[in-house]
C-alpha cells in the first residue's frame, strides 16, 4: 500500500486551512455587519413611563408608556419584581403591541401582593426600558 506523500498532504492542508479560514471571515463580516445596524436602529429607540395607576374597575395596574425615540417599537415585555425576590415576565400579553414614534400606548398589568417594581421592556431593543417603583403607582 502507498501512502499520500508528504508534498499533497502539505498542500491538502494549506488549502483546507484557507476554505476554513475564508467561511470564518465571511460569517464574520456578515455577523458584524448585522450587529452593527441593529446597533445603529437600536440606538434611536427609546421608551418612558409617563405615568402608571391603579385601576379600580379592573383590578390591574394601566402603564402609560410613549416611544420617545425615532424608530416604531412592536413587541414588549413587562417584568414584574417583588418583595421576596421573585421576577415574572408578561411577555405573551404584549407581543403585538407597536408604539410608533411619539405615540402613547396602556399597557393593563395584572400583579400579586408584594408587588415592588414594574419593568417595561422592548423585545426588538432591549435598551428601550422604562421602570416605576409601586410607591410611584398612584392608587396604590
Amino acid at each position: 500500500m502507498k501512502g499520500v506523500s508528504p508534498l499533497i498532504s502539505v498542500i491538502m492542508l494549506i488549502a483546507f486551512a484557507l476554505i476554513v479560514s475564508g467561511l470564518v471571515v465571511t460569517w464574520g463580516i456578515g455577523f458584524t455587519e448585522s450587529k452593527r445596524s441593529e446597533i445603529q436602529t437600536c440606538s434611536k429607540a427609546q421608551i418612558l413611563m409617563e405615568r402608571a395607576y391603579f385601576n379600580q374597575d379592573t383590578g390591574k395596574i394601566n402603564l402609560v408608556v410613549r416611544n420617545t425615540g425615532r424608530i416604531p417599537l412592536k413587541g414588549f415585555t413587562v417584568l414584574l419584581s417583588y418583595e421576596n425576590g421573585t421576577v415574572t415576565s408578561s411577555a405573551g400579553d404584549y407581543g403585538d403591541y407597536e408604539i410608533k414614534p411619539d405615540q402613547i400606548s396602556i399597557f393593563p398589568v395584572g400583579f400579586g401582593s408584594g408587588l415592588r417594581e414594574v419593568v417595561v421592556q422592548s423585545k426588538q431593543c432591549k435598551g428601550a426600558q422604562d421602570m416605576v417603583i409601586v410607591y410611584d403607582i398612584k392608587g396604590m
